[in-house]
């Protein structure tokens, strides 16, 4: 994941960039919320250039799993 991306999503999640390491629980953030995996869903999709479903957010547990989305979505 690109640093512009990490301190993106870090800015929305109020923490420092060095807090989302790969093994971080989301729901550890004071801030994950429903409207928050709207927000990073949107920030990612952009990122990337490609649509992020709902359904693929579902699924994440850590920080680790935003990075391997990041990186499938990727050309």
């Amino acid at each position: 994941m690109d640093e512009q991306l990490k301190q993106a999503i870090a800015n929305e999640l109020n923490v420092a960039p060095a807090e989302l390491t790969s093994d971080k629980p989301l729901a550890d953030l004071e801030f994950w919320d429903s409207v928050m995996v709207l927000t990073i869903m949107v920030l990612v999709g952009d990122a990337v250039g490609s649509e992020i479903g709902p359904e693929e957010m579902l699924g994440l547990q850590t920080f680790g799993d935003i990075e391997k989305l990041v990186a499938s979505k990727k050309p």
